[in-house]
């Protein structure tokens, strides 16, 4: 996470005349949710079950709420899906993203494509989707719950 936030630093100071300011830490350093957000997310696809409601108590405690949390999942896993999908390879397919993936991020989402394969990729998918509809329909379900089971599920899923 620090070497993204480092990554992330440069490449918004690129050009800029004198030293880093403060200010230009501020705007590319992740909210505290945000980390546990990533964290939660990459421990969802490479299998860590065990991971998974600690992570979904720092975010609920944190104010994060469960469609905040479907959004992203899901939106990592379209990436992985795009990734997988891809002729020239899944490195190659997360650097086109926008934004671009790069650095240890990108090898490790890479390996988590190599390890899913793309059928179990859609599957997570799917659930996502289940999940997302569920929580966005006029009928009241309990959004946390209804998440850590769809994200254990996957975690299953990614473990095999």
């Amino acid at each position: 996470a620090c070497s993204q936030m480092l990554e992330g630093l440069a490449l918004y100071c690129h050009g800029a005349e004198g030293p880093v300011r403060v200010e230009d830490v501020a705007a590319v350093a992740p909210d505290a949710g945000e980390g546990d957000l990533d964290a939660l997310v990459h421990a969802v696809a490479e299998g860590q079950v065990g991971v998974i409601v600690p992570q979904l108590k720092r975010l609920a405690a944190s104010g994060s709420n469960p469609t905040t949390i479907a959004i992203a999942v899901g939106r990592h896993f379209r990436a992985l899906h795009a990734a997988a999908s891809a002729a020239d390879g899944a490195e190659a397919a997360l650097s086109r993203l926008r934004p671009p993936v790069f650095g240890p991020r990108r090898s490790r989402m890479a390996a988590q494509v190599r390890k899913l394969g793309q059928p179990a990729i859609e599957k997570a998918l799917g659930l996502m989707t289940d999940a997302d509809l569920a929580l966005r329909s006029s009928r009241p379900v309990p959004g946390m719950a209804l998440v850590e089971r769809k994200l254990i599920r996957i975690a299953i899923l990614a473990g095999r």
